[in-house]
């Protein structure tokens, strides 16, 4: 939980809104989020416990398929590289939280940002 905390709160001084669903929240708890927050830049799953990563399949396809134009990237030491990710429904595939933070950075021009004081 600590790389994606430190994450989360990178993003946040960076201006962006940030929802931290927890670890193990259901699939439809991010259908659910995407839409509740309106337009969403990305969702995010990571996996790091190896065999935990087959949970990320029903969050990928599930928000593709809700919210297609949603970016979907997969990350974690579970997640072995963009092979793997292609199998598990081919989300961006991200190799470490800076590649995350520079997906971000690239795609965030036109993001919704925070009103509130980071």
């Amino acid at each position: 939980r600590l790389p994606t905390s430190l994450l989360r709160e990178a993003r946040r001084l960076r201006g962006l809104e940030v929802a931290d669903l927890g670890a193990s929240a259901p699939v439809e708890s991010y259908v659910d989020a995407v839409g509740l927050f309106g337009p969403v830049l990305a969702v995010g799953v990571c996996a790091t416990t190896p065999g935990s990563e087959v949970e990320l399949r029903p969050v990928i396809d599930a928000v593709r398929r809700v919210h297609p134009g949603t970016l979907v990237f997969a990350g974690g030491a579970a997640v072995q590289g963009h092979a793997h990710a292609e199998r598990l429904g081919r989300p961006v595939y991200t190799a470490s939280p800076y590649a995350v933070l520079q997906l971000l950075d690239d795609v965030a021009p036109g993001a919704r940002r925070s009103s509130r004081p980071s």
